[in-house]
């Protein structure tokens, strides 16, 4: 039982940490937009670009750092 918690701790504190990334670049945005002139569309190519990158070379990535190590 004391194993599956801290399992569970792990992950809850990943989860945690990943959405804090978002939290913090999210709010800034509107501000980025005014000062370089450029368009609601355009942050929101730029958001799903990167949400579809992380999508695909998240596990390439983790796949490379059990083989190699950071």
């Amino acid at each position: 039982m004391q194993n599956n918690t801290l399992i569970l701790s792990t992950l809850l504190l990943n989860l945690f940490i990943a959405f804090l990334g978002i939290g913090l670049v999210i709010p800034v945005t509107p501000t980025i937009m005014n000062e370089l002139s450029i368009s609601g569309a355009t942050v929101g190519y730029m958001v799903s670009a990167f949400a579809f990158a992380q999508l695909i070379l998240s596990p390439l990535a983790g796949r490379a750092v059990d083989k190699y190590g950071r």
